[in-house]
């Protein structure tokens, strides 16, 4: 079992790098609660939220999950039933619809503050990586 009593520590690191497990691990220890998504949609939560933001990150996730056919509360806390929701989503629609969510939010954020467009295509290639 790892630190959390999870059990998952072993097949954690055996699908994911060790530099993006350390990724993970340390939203982990922040208690942020990304061991708990699959390991892809995990990595590309906590790089959303390294400028989105915790929460705002969570809100792409949990609108994405919407897209994908699964109701959850879009109120940026990840807990368990967006967990849940997460692990129960076909992987390539809801890695399709984070990055679309995501993309939306940075456009969102060029369109509230005008001088902010020369950030627009990098983080458009973050959204969309």
């Amino acid at each position: 079992m790892n630190s959390a009593g999870t059990g998952h520590e072993s097949v954690f690191h055996s699908v994911v790098p060790p530099a993006e497990s350390q990724v993970v691990e340390a939203g982990h220890r922040h208690g942020h609660r990304y061991e708990f998504l699959p390991e892809v949609i995990a990595i590309k939560v906590f790089d959303l939220a390294v400028n989105l933001g915790h929460k705002t990150a969570v809100m792409c996730l949990q609108r994405a999950l919407h897209a994908c056919g699964l109701r959850v509360a879009i109120d940026g806390r990840l807990g368990m039933e967006t967990c849940g929701a997460a692990g129960q989503a076909d992987q390539g629609a809801l890695m399709a619809a984070l990055r679309s969510e995501a993309a939306g939010e940075y456009r969102l954020r060029v369109a509230r503050s005008a001088d902010q467009v020369v950030f627009q295509g990098g983080w458009l290639n973050r959204a969309y990586a």
